[in-house]
Order: C-alpha cells, then sequence, then structure tokens
C-alpha cells in the first residue's frame, strides 16, 4: 500500500451541494483552488431529471467574447511569429513544454493583453508592411515586364512608329528555337537575332516587312511553340527604367527593414499573447465543464474526485469560506472508471515520461514506473556502453536539462538520458569500452600520455569484450530475456493479486511462472551441461506447471472438451493468456542487446581504425595527427548520435512490448481537475 501511494495516487469521491445563491463564488473558488475533478451527476435518475439541470452560468455572449480573444489573439500571434518564429524542436511537439508562471503574473497579462489593446497595433504594422510588399510586388511586376527590353537604347513603345520595317520580340524554349533556326523558309522571310538566353529559354526579335509582318508572324506562331512579348509602354529607355525601379526597391527593401526591427522590438508582446490565449482557452474548457454542475431552484450540486491526501486540508479551506457547503466523501466503487493521478519521488519523475508514451495505467493496478527503471538503465546501458559515450552524454543532458528547467517535461525528459549516460557509463566500464578500443590505439602515445594509457590498457584486460566473448555475450543477452520475461509475469500476478482477482493470479500468473521457470531450467541445463538434479528439477516444474496451465487456461469455456482443447493450444499460445512460442519469440528479442553494443563498438572502432590509418599514411607529421584527431572526433561523434537513437527507440522497445505485455493494463484517464489547465502554460503551485 506504502508503494500505491507513491505512484497512483488514492482518491475519494466528493459530492458537493451548495445554495444556489452562492454558485458564482462556489465556481471562481472552486476554479481558482483547481482541487476537483468533475464527473458527471447521476442524471440517469428519475428524481434527479425532475429536479437537477446542467448549470449554464456563461452566456453565448461571453463564449462569443472568449472566442472572439482567441481568435484576433492568435492572428496577432501569427503576424508576430512569422517575422521571429518561437524557439520549438521536434521534443517541444512530444514532451509537455510547458512555461510556468505565477497566478499574479497571468491576471496582469490578461488584464493588459487584449484583443482590443493588442489589434490597433498589429493593424497598424500589417498595413504598414502590407503596403511596403504591395508595392515591392508592383515594382517586381514593371521590372520583369521591361527586362526583356533591356538591350534596346529607345523606348520600346517608339518600335511602333517604325514605318518600313517590323519589330517583334518572341519567347521560346531553347529546343524550340534551335529548330526554328533551321526553318528556311522562315529565315528567308525575316530576320532573327538573339535578345537574351538561359538555359531552357531565349528572347528573340524578329525583324520582317512592316507590310508582312502579321503574316510572318502567324507563320512562326502556328508552326512553333512561342510566345510574343507584348511591348511595353514604358516611355523612356529600359535602362532608366530598370535602374529607377531599383532604386525605388532599395527604399523599400530599407523601409521594409525598419518595420520588422518595429516588429521584432514587440516579440515580448507574442509571448505575452500566448499566455493570453491560454488563459483564454482554459476559459472554455471552464465554461464547458461548469455544465458538469447541477442546479436546482435552491440547490447547486457537482459531484467528482479528490486525491485523498488533500481531503483534510481543502475542507478545512472550503467550509471556511461557505460554511453552509454540504460535502459527502465517499470511497470509489471497484471497477469504476477512477481518474490518475500519478505521484512519484522526484528521483523517479524522468521515468514518467516512458509511461505517458504507452499510455496511463488503469487506476484499479498500479504504477509500474518504478518496476522499469531498473531495467530500462540496463537495457540502454548495454547497447550504448562505453565510458567516453556514458560521460558526453552526461554532459550534455546535464546542459540541456538546465537550458530547460522552466519547461517541465523537457526537464524531465533530459534528467532521464543523465541517468543513462550514467548507466553508459558502467557499463562501458564493464564491457572496457573507451570511445570503443581508442586506448589501444598509437594517439596517447604520440600526444606524451603513455603513462595513462598503460593504466587503462592494464584495466580493459580485466573486463568483459562481447567482441572477444559474441556466443557468451549472446547468452547472457537471452538470460537476460528470460529474466524480464519472469519478472512479467510475476508483475502480472501481483496485479491480479492488488485488484482481487486471486484466481486469475494463480491459473494466469503462478501457473506459467513454475512452468516457464521450469522450461527455462532445461534448456540452460542442456546449454550449459547443468548436473541431472537441475535437469530433473526442471521437468518437474515444466510437468507440474503445464499441467496445471492445461487444467486451468479453459476455464471459461463451456463443456469438458472446449476447456481441455483450450487449455492444450493455450500451453502452445494460439489461445490464453501466453505461450511457449511468445516466451521463445519474446526471449529471443532480447539478442537486440548485443546486436546493438556490437554495433556501437564497431562503428567506433571502424573511424579509430581510419584515423590511424590516416596518421601513418600521411608523410607529414603536423598535418597527420590533426588529420587523425579530425577522423576520430567526426566517427565517433557520429556514432554517438546514431547509436543514442538505437539504444533510446529499442530499450523502450523491449519495455513496451516484450515486458509490458505481459501484465500492464492501460487505459486509466488523467486526472484534470476543474481549474486552469492548458498544454503551454502552467501555474506554479
Amino acid at each position: 500500500m506504502g508503494y500505491r501511494k507513491m505512484a497512483i495516487e488514492r482518491m475519494k469521491k466528493i459530492a458537493l451541494f451548495a445554495l444556489v445563491k452562492d454558485t458564482q463564488r462556489l465556481l471562481d473558488w472552486l476554479y481558482r483552488e483547481g482541487e476537483i475533478h468533475l464527473s458527471h451527476g447521476n442524471v440517469d435518475s428519475p428524481e434527479w431529471v425532475k429536479r437537477f439541470r446542467p448549470l449554464e452560468v456563461e452566456s453565448e455572449e461571453y463564449l462569443r467574447a472568449i472566442e472572439r480573444e482567441i481568435n484576433v489573439l492568435t492572428e496577432a500571434s501569427k503576424f508576430l511569429r512569422q517575422f521571429v518564429p518561437a524557439k520549438e524542436n521536434f521534443l517541444d511537439g512530444i514532451f509537455s513544454a510547458k512555461k510556468v508562471i505565477e497566478r499574479d503574473e497571468l491576471e496582469e497579462i490578461v488584464k493588459t493583453t487584449t484583443a482590443d489593446s493588442v489589434s490597433p497595433m498589429i493593424e497598424e504594422f500589417r498595413s504598414e508592411y502590407g503596403r511596403v510588399l504591395e508595392a515591392e510586388k508592383s515594382l517586381i511586376a514593371e521590372k520583369n515586364s521591361v527586362l526583356p527590353f533591356s538591350t534596346l537604347s529607345v523606348a520600346p513603345i517608339r518600335l511602333k512608329a517604325l514605318k518600313w520595317v517590323g519589330l517583334t520580340l518572341f519567347r521560346a524554349r531553347t529546343p524550340v528555337f534551335e529548330v526554328l533556326m533551321q526553318d528556311d523558309e522562315i529565315i528567308s522571310l525575316c530576320g532573327i537575332e538573339k535578345a537574351q538566353e538561359t538555359e531552357s529559354e531565349v528572347l528573340f526579335w524578329v525583324a520582317s516587312p512592316q507590310k508582312r509582318r502579321e503574316e510572318i508572324i502567324s507563320k512562326i506562331t502556328t508552326r512553333y511553340s512561342v510566345k510574343e512579348v507584348p511591348l511595353v509602354s514604358t516611355p523612356v529607355e529600359p535602362s532608366v527604367t530598370i535602374k529607377r525601379i531599383n532604386a525605388r526597391l532599395l527604399e523599400l527593401n530599407a523601409e521594409r527593414e525598419e518595420i520588422v526591427k518595429r516588429i521584432v522590438e514587440k516579440m515580448e508582446l507574442a509571448d505575452r499573447i500566448d499566455i493570453a490565449i491560454a488563459y483564454y482557452e482554459s476559459e472554455l474548457r471552464r465554461a464547458e465543464l461548469t455544465r458538469l454542475f447541477l442546479s436546482s431552484k435552491r440547490i447547486l450540486a457537482c459531484r467528482g474526485y479528490i486525491r485523498k491526501s488533500r481531503v483534510e486540508n481543502f475542507l478545512s479551506r472550503l467550509k471556511k469560506e461557505f460554511p453552509s457547503v454540504g460535502v459527502d466523501i465517499s470511497d470509489p466503487v471497484p471497477g469504476e472508471d477512477v481518474p490518475v493521478f500519478i505521484k512519484l519521488n522526484p528521483l523517479l519523475k524522468p521515468m514518467q515520461l516512458l509511461i505517458n508514451m504507452f499510455g496511463l495505467p488503469n487506476y484499479w493496478t498500479f504504477d509500474p514506473t518504478a518496476f522499469i527503471t531498473f531495467t530500462f538503465l540496463v537495457f540502454f546501458g548495454i547497447c550504448f556502453g562505453d565510458v567516453v559515450y556514458g560521460a558526453m552524454l552526461v554532459v550534455l543532458a546535464y546542459l540541456l536539462e538546465r537550458r530547460y528547467k522552466k519547461l517541465v517535461g523537457l526537464k524531465a525528459f533530459f534528467r532521464l538520458f543523465l541517468y543513462a549516460g550514467i548507466s553508459t557509463m558502467v557499463f562501458g566500464a564493464l564491457t572496457g569500452s573507451i570511445a570503443s578500443d581508442f586506448v589501444d590505439r598509437k594517439f596517447l602515445d604520440i600526444i606524451g600520455l603513455g603513462s595513462v594509457v598503460s593504466v587503462l590498457r592494464k584495466f580493459r584486460t580485466y573486463t568483459f569484450d562481447p567482441l572477444k566473448f559474441p556466443l557468451v555475450a549472446l547468452g547472457m543477452a537471452l538470460g537476460i530475456g528470460v529474466i524480464n520475461q519472469l519478472y512479467g509475469i510475476v508483475m502480472r500476478f501481483l496485479r491480479d493479486v492488488i485488484m482481487g482477482r486471486l484466481i486469475d493470479a494463480l491459473c494466469d500468473g503462478l501457473t506459467w511462472i513454475v512452468y516457464l521457470v521450469g522450461f527455462s531450467l532445461i534448456g540452460v541445463a542442456l546449454g550449459v551441461g547443468a548436473s541431472d538434479y537441475v535437469i530433473r528439477v526442471g521437468i518437474v516444474m515444466t510437468i507440474v506447471g503445464a499441467v496445471s496451465l492445461v487444467l486451468t487456461q479453459g476455464r471459461k469455456e463451456k463443456g469438458l472438451l472446449g476447456k481441455a482443447i483450450n487449455g492444450l493450444v493455450s500451453l502452445y499460445g494460439i489461445l490464453g493468456t501466453y505461450g511457449t512460442a511468445s516466451f521463445i519469440g519474446d526471449v529471443l528479442s532480447y539478442s537486440r542487446l548485443l546486436a546493438l553494443a556490437l554495433t556501437t563498438g564497431i562503428v567506433g572502432m571502424a573511424f579509430n581504425i581510419i584515423a590511424e590509418l590516416a596518421l601513418d599514411q600521411i608523410p607529414i607529421r603536423f598535418l597527420a595527427l590533426p588529420a587523425a584527431f579530425l577522423v576520430v572526433a567526426f566517427g565517433h561523434i557520429f556514432n554517438f548520435a546514431m547509436s543514442i537513437m538505437s539504444a533510446f527507440v529499442h530499450s523502450a522497445r523491449l519495455i513496451f512490448l516484450e515486458f509490458f505485455g505481459r501484465f500492464y493494463e492501460t487505459g486509466g484517464m488523467r486526472f484534470s481537475p476543474f481549474g486552469f489547465v492548458n498544454s503551454k502554460v502552467e501555474l506554479k503551485s
């Protein structure tokens, strides 16, 4: 029971009854306290349906005003953020990267940061910035229309006044132009000259007799996919127009940069706007939850759950503020859908991230966080085991934890990796991996650290190198798999006992433990050549467990034949809660521990070898040493980045699938009290 208090906090059912005249004051007080997770009242009872109705305190007009605040402020935030985006990364989307603020600060921001106060300034910025953009867009369009005529020394409009010769500008893809230039008939009728050319496109002039201009243009456009470029009506030379446009664009660019500078100076406002949005979003949630209160002509009522540890203090404050309020406290009924609030020791808190990724536990079971902490860190340490990599991870995680100390979720995430870094160092020391086999290379000898190297090399002789004994390492990985699978079934036994399902605990827990321990003893004995006594014990346990499973796994079936068949196939694993095949498959999955450990070491070793080759092959010594260390640095940073991802993913996979699959029952509803709740902002308690 002590552990249960530490993890899934015990809840009490609470019902409040107050006078209707105290409705608004009570709602405000409860919302500020944030202690009660509201649930639906018993409105199915005819008596309740007759006497009580869902409460609707907030008017539609008020809700529309809240929605307007959210919409206007959201648009304002989007406008500001396009100039300096919020510093977010993929972790912010996965974890609870909340900003923690004081209640007084929230109230001050809400008072001063409203749609009416923000909108005029944003509209002014939007108008100024939009005006400059439109002017730039217009000038760029004008410039693009003039550019094709940039080689002319006269105003393009004057070409229309030519009496004897017609000049027409065309645009064509390069292959089309090349084919056109091979057309003898067209070439005989007019003169063609390139004006501008790119890799894919050609602008060219066609000079033709004015009288036959239309005829020749028709021939060209009919035969070839070309487009006539209309003459621009600028009254001066194109170069003059382009110069004027460029000068004006420079002025507009400076004006735009000045506007952006003024906007960036208001970036603090964007953070305040986001906090105000969080407040109004929480107000909408409050209005929605208010409907869970029930009211009659005289009585206001609500039902919900409150953390057991908070009951005494809450009732004391409630009675002080509302002496006339009636309160009923009771225990939840087994099987009831009770919200889950997990309370952990600060040291274990980071491990809760793994639970959140998989799903909250059912209230009536237990929180497995404490039970997976050791195994996850062991798995991670084996996969990533290296003293140098572990030290790098500890330093990096510590720095990032300090960097994100105000963001609850990210801080816990990096604390988890700090723990993992320590585990990595421990298993790196056990396997003698120091930047793989870096100490066995000649680098440290060259820079005068021979005495240190000799100590480290001697230390490595006392360690277990999985590369030298891969079969032993594989056996150890599979042994860890067997232990962890049995550990999971013990957890299942514990879960069923806690939930009062003693028959299930015996039939689906204890019987599998007896059978699989016996089965494993036989396998180990045959593999390592143990004594006949161990084999006999294993055989007896296997037979007793198998018979028990056959007799009990089909207990819910009707008829003796159905029970027997179900029991037999359950032993294999087709039906039932587990199976021999599942056990073998899950145990084999733990071979990935060896695979990842070897991969981390081999890749690091490869970079060490390449660096040593560079040291030997580059004849100039003062170039060889920096080149070698550059290879070492780049290679190990690369290996660090790749291996850390694999270690986390595969360690989590072994927990989520091979371990949680044995016992973990999800489906818990998160404790979400009637109070300020938002995904981006958290009030400091």
